[in-house]
C-alpha cells in the first residue's frame, strides 16, 4: 500500500459520497486538515471539526490487522523389539494459531505398526493411523467480500484499523455491520468473529499384510487396506451478511467416504550369474 495519497480520485478527497472509495488517488498527505473524516469510536464523519489528513501505518495501518502465526508440535514415540516382533506406536499433537484473528486449527494423530514372524515362512504386519483435525474457524479465501485479502486491497491509507474493531453499528448490535468506506469488502473483524467456517475431520487408514515364502525364491504377499474419512462442516453468517443473507444463515455438511482395497503379489527372485568366456 502507498502512503502518499488518501481516498478519492484525481486529487479530490471522497469523504461524503463514497463513489471513489475503492480508490486512493485523492489529496496528497501534506499536513492539511479536512472535515468529514472518521475518528476512533465515533462511527460517524465529523462535519464540524477539521482533523489532520494523514496516513496510518504500522499497528494502525492495514498490516496491523495481522498477527504472528504460531504452530506448536509435540510428539511421543514408543518402540520395542522382541525376538520375532517389532512394534512402534506414536502420538503427535499440533496446535496452530494463524496470522488473522480467531483462526487456526488443532490436530491429533495416532499411528502404530507391528511386524511379526509367525514361522520361518510366514510373516504378518499391521499398520494403522488415526488423525483428527478441527478448527472453530478457517479463513475464507478467493475473490469475494468474505475474504480477508479482498478487504486488504480495498482498505485506505487514511484509515485507522482501530475504527473497525467495534464492527457492529452502535444501537444496532447483532443486526448491522459498520464499515466506513466502499461497500465492496466486509469489515475484517466481523469476518473473523461472525463469518465462521468450522470443521471436524476424522481419518483412519490401515492395512494388514501377510507374506508367505514357499521357497527362498518364491513368495506370495496378500494385503487388505482401508481408508475412512468423516468430515463435519458448518458455516455461520450473521445478520447483514450481504444482500442475499440479510438475516444471516447457518449451514452444515456431513461428508463421509470410505475405500477398501485388496491386492496380492506373487514374487519370484533369482540371482542372475554371468560366466566369462
Amino acid at each position: 500500500m502507498q502512503y502518499e495519497y488518501g481516498i478519492g480520485l484525481d486529487g479530490q478527497a471522497d469523504l461524503l459520497t463514497n463513489t471513489g472509495s475503492s480508490s486512493a488517488y485523492g489529496p496528497k498527505f501534506e499536513g492539511q486538515y479536512l472535515t468529514n473524516q472518521y475518528s476512533s469510536g465515533s462511527q460517524t464523519r465529523d462535519a464540524v471539526n477539521a482533523t489532520l489528513w494523514r496516513p496510518y501505518s504500522g499497528k494502525n495501518g492495514v498490516n496491523g490487522y495481522f498477527q504472528d502465526g504460531q504452530t506448536y508440535t509435540n510428539s511421543v514415540t514408543l518402540a520395542r523389539s522382541w525376538e520375532k516382533t517389532n512394534f512402534r506406536m506414536s502420538y503427535t499433537n499440533v496446535k496452530n494459531t494463524w496470522i488473522t484473528p480467531n483462526t487456526g486449527y488443532k490436530r491429533n494423530s495416532f499411528a502404530l505398526s507391528s511386524d511379526t514372524k509367525i514361522t520361518d515362512k510366514l510373516r504378518v504386519s499391521v499398520k494403522g493411523g488415526y488423525t483428527n483435525k478441527s478448527s472453530d474457524n478457517i479463513p475464507g479465501a478467493g475473490y469475494g467480500n468474505q475474504s480477508i485479502m479482498y478487504w486488504y486491497i480495498f482498505w485506505q491509507p487514511n484509515g485507522d484499523i482501530d475504527w473497525l474493531r467495534d464492527y457492529w453499528i452502535k444501537g444496532q448490535e447483532g443486526q448491522k455491520i459498520f464499515y466506513p468506506y466502499s461497500t465492496y469488502p466486509e469489515n475484517p473483524y466481523a469476518v473473523a468473529y461472525e463469518f465462521l467456517n468450522a470443521y471436524d475431520r476424522d481419518n483412519f487408514t490401515g492395512n494388514v499384510q501377510i507374506t508367505y515364502d514357499f521357497t527362498k525364491d518364491l513368495s506370495l504377499m496378500a494385503r487388505q487396506s482401508a481408508d475412512y474419512t468423516k468430515d463435519d462442516r458448518s458455516q455461520k453468517r450473521p445478520w447483514d451478511a450481504g444482500a442475499k443473507m440479510v438475516h444471516g444463515s447457518y449451514r452444515i455438511q456431513d461428508i463421509a467416504s470410505q475405500e477398501y482395497t485388496s491386492d496380492f503379489l506373487l514374487g519370484y527372485k533369482k540371482a542372475l550369474t554371468t560366466t566369462g568366456v
